[in-house]
């Protein structure tokens, strides 16, 4: 029985197997970049060929893969079994050199083709594949496949390739101007416990866990029972309101704003301009109202006077979060 560590100090060098073990699940495997840039492996019908793009760089297990700025042309094994054939485009690790390759996978004729399965061996002898496309070979005669047919077509290929997000970053909600947005990339806001996501050309919020607030009320009115909280991109309210004002009766369907919500927790302001609630007083059935704009909470539609000692009663209500 025994144990080890690595890097050096610990007793182990780090050989490229080891190296691979300390890195395979902090980087993963994926390419690199943005991929909204197009396609990284594509055809353009000059020839029995496939093309990878100029530039493009990705990362197995913490071996780096690029191409430079020409790009590659890859050739395709002719097809003349008179059915169509599926071939397959990955990235390929291999144990053996220690290196990563671009390889196209001869795939086996048939009516409807499938394309090769992909070799993911974690031996410390095999290789790992993440896949970049699929190419249609159609079937031709052997003079045609003598003069480089068939010529691959932009429709002959199907990218498959997938990309590793960018690290996650942490910063105060007040510089958030100043993070650009990246797809995939994560951005926690330490100060307000919000994680962002970035998605086309915004961050939008993917996670929090806020808390329960109790919301302040307008003057004759308490608020034991008025809770306003923000979880995971939606904010959550419930509130029951006593009306405290001896003496004081309102005649039926006035306007009375109860309570205003703080900008936090208003709905986006892109969305309808008044929110209706579903709400009561006393035994009554209430229309209770919500402005995105002003963040003003309030009822409006009720069939009898509203008295001192009586309940508005606005039940639990959800809805996107702003921000």
């Amino acid at each position: 029985m025994s144990e080890t560590s690595y890097p050096v100090a610990g007793g182990g060098a780090v050989v490229d197997r080891r190296y691979e073990k300390l890195l395979s699940q902090i980087s993963g495997a994926g390419f690199l970049g943005s991929p909204t840039r197009g396609q990284a492996m594509y055809a353009d019908s000059t020839g029995r060929q496939i093309k990878l793009a100029a530039l493009l760089a990705a990362i197995i297990f913490g071996y780096r893969w690029e191409t430079d700025g020409d790009g590659l042309t890859v050739p395709v094994e002719p097809n003349t079994s008179g059915l169509p054939r599926l071939d397959l485009g990955v990235l390929r690790l291999d144990r053996s050199t220690w290196t990563v390759r671009f390889a196209l996978k001869v795939g086996t004729p048939a009516a409807a083709p499938v394309a090769p399965a992909v070799t993911q061996n974690d031996n410390d002898n095999g290789v790992w594949e993440i896949p970049v496309g699929t190419v249609r070979v159609a079937s031709t005669t052997s003079a045609q496949a003598s003069a480089g047919l068939p010529s691959i077509a932009a429709a002959d290929v199907t990218p498959l390739e997938f990309y590793l997000a960018p690290p996650p970053l942490l910063t105060h909600s007040s510089r958030m101007g100043s993070v650009p947005v990246r797809p995939g990339q994560q951005v926690t806001q330490y100060d307000r416990g919000r994680t962002y996501t970035g998605m086309g050309t915004s961050h939008h919020l993917t996670g929090e866990n806020g808390p329960w607030v109790k919301l302040a009320v307008k003057s004759g009115w308490d608020n034991a029972n008025c809770w306003v909280m923000r979880r995971n991109g939606f904010v959550y309210m419930q509130a029951i309101l006593y009306r405290d004002t001896p003496g004081r009766t309102t005649k039926a369907s006035t306007d009375i704003v109860l309570f205003n919500l703080p900008v936090d927790y208003r709905p986006p302001v892109d969305g309808p301009p008044v929110m209706y609630l579903d709400g009561s007083h006393g035994d009554w059935f209430a229309r209770c109202y919500l402005s995105p704009t002003t963040g003003d909470v309030g009822i409006l539609g009720y069939a009898n006077p509203l008295a001192d000692n009586q309940f508005v009663i606005i039940h639990p209500v959800t809805w996107p979060a702003r921000y």
